[in-house]
C-alpha cells in the first residue's frame, strides 16, 4: 500500500464550517477504512471509506482496495489549508467533493409508525442478532425488546430516565459502548417526532441526560452522542427512519436496517435496537401500546466488560466538567 492523493466524494453538512480557516489536526486513531481527526479548535473529524456512507462531521473517500490507515507511520498531524487535507505521505482534496445533507424539512404532522414496520424491523433485528451470535450487550437489549421491554417510554419519569441513561452511558466493551450506541439510536428514531406534545418533554429530558453523562464514555461515543443531541446522525440512520416516517415496503426498510447493522462489530445492532425501542416509544403515544411506568430495569453488566461503576463514572464526569 502506498500514500497519495486520495479522492474525496462527499463532504457532511457540518463540515463546511468546521473547516473555514486554517487547522492543525492530530491522528486520533486509525482503522481499516476510517481515521479520526482531532483538534483543540474545532473537535474530532472522521475520514470514511466510500462503503461508510455519509456523516454530519465526516469526509467520505474513495480508498484504494488495499488501503488501511493502521499501516501509516510517522508523523501523526494533519493541516488543512486552500481546500486540501494534508497529512504524512497523504492527502485530501475535498475541492470538488459533493455536499452532502439530509432532508432536514420540519414535518408538522407525522403519522405513527406502521405496527407491520416495527414487526418487521424487530424480526430483522432478531435473525441478524442469531445469525452474528451476539454474546454482549447487543443481544441483551434484543433479546429484551423481543419480549416487549422498551426500557424507556413517553410516560417514564425524569428519575427513571436518568436511572437508565446513567446505567447505559458507557457500558459494553468497544470504542463506541453498547449503551451508546442504543442511546443514539434512541434518539434519532424520536426525533423527528419532537413536536408531538407527549414525546417533547421526554425527548428533551434524554437529551439533558446525555449531555450530562456523555463524558463518562469513550471520546470516539461523545463525538457521535454530541452530534445525536443536536439532531445530527448518519446518512443510513436517516434513510431508514425516513423509510419508516414514508410507510415505505417491508423489502426497502429490511434493506435499509440491513445498512444500519453492518456498521461496525456490534455497533450497528446495537444502534438499529434503540432506533426499534425510540420508535415503540413514539407507537405508544398514538395509541398507548407498549408504554407504562413499570417496566423492568434492564442490566447493565459492567463486572462482564471490566467497566466502571456509576459512582467512578461520575466522579470522571465531575472532574471533567470543573476543567472547563
Amino acid at each position: 500500500m502506498a500514500g497519495g492523493i486520495l479522492t474525496a466524494l462527499s463532504i457532511g453538512y457540518l463540515v463546511p464550517q468546521m473547516l473555514q480557516q486554517p487547522i492543525h489536526f492530530m491522528t486520533h486513531s486509525r482503522f481499516r477504512h476510517a481515521i479520526n481527526l482531532v483538534s483543540d479548535d474545532v473537535g474530532m473529524m472522521a475520514l470514511l471509506g466510500a462503503a461508510s456512507g455519509n456523516a454530519p462531521k465526516a469526509i467520505r473517500l474513495n480508498l484504494p482496495t488495499d488501503w488501511d490507515w493502521r499501516r501509516l507511520s510517522g508523523d501523526r498531524r494533519v493541516t488543512w489549508g486552500n481546500g486540501v487535507l494534508l497529512g504524512h505521505g497523504w492527502s485530501v482534496d475535498v475541492r470538488q467533493a459533493s455536499l452532502w445533507s439530509p432532508q432536514r424539512d420540519g414535518i408538522q404532522e407525522l403519522r405513527e409508525p406502521a405496527p407491520r414496520t416495527l414487526d418487521k424491523l424487530a424480526q430483522v433485528l432478531g435473525t441478524h442478532s442469531r445469525e452474528q451470535r451476539s454474546c454482549n450487550l447487543s443481544s441483551v437489549f434484543v433479546g429484551s425488546l423481543s419480549l416487549g421491554w422498551n426500557g424507556l417510554s413517553a410516560t417514564s419519569s425524569p428519575a427513571l430516565c436518568e436511572e437508565r441513561v446513567r446505567a447505559w452511558i458507557g457500558c459494553g466493551p468497544g470504542l463506541t459502548p453498547s449503551g451508546d450506541d442504543y442511546l443514539l439510536g434512541y434518539l434519532a428514531a424520536l426525533w423527528p417526532w419532537q413536536r408531538h406534545p407527549d414525546l417533547t418533554s421526554h425527548l428533551e429530558c434524554v437529551r439533558e441526560l446525555l449531555k450530562k453523562y456523555m463524558c463518562g464514555t469513550t471520546d470516539i461515543s461523545r463525538f457521535y452522542l454530541g452530534q445525536a443531541v443536536e439532531g445530527h446522525f448518519s446518512e443510513s440512520i436517516h434513510d431508514l427512519i425516513d423509510a419508516v416516517i414514508r410507510h415505505a415496503t417491508d423489502e426497502e426498510t429490511s434493506a435499509l436496517a440491513a445498512d444500519v447493522m453492518n456498521h461496525g462489530a456490534t455497533s450497528g445492532a446495537d444502534a438499529m435496537a434503540g432506533i426499534l425501542g425510540g420508535l415503540r416509544t413514539v407507537a405508544s403515544v398514538f395509541h398507548r401500546r407498549w408504554s407504562g411506568s413499570d417496566e423492568p430495569s434492564m442490566p447493565c453488566p459492567q463486572e462482564t466488560y471490566g467497566m466502571a461503576t456509576h459512582e467512578a463514572r461520575d466522579a470522571s464526569c465531575k472532574h471533567t466538567m470543573e476543567r472547563q
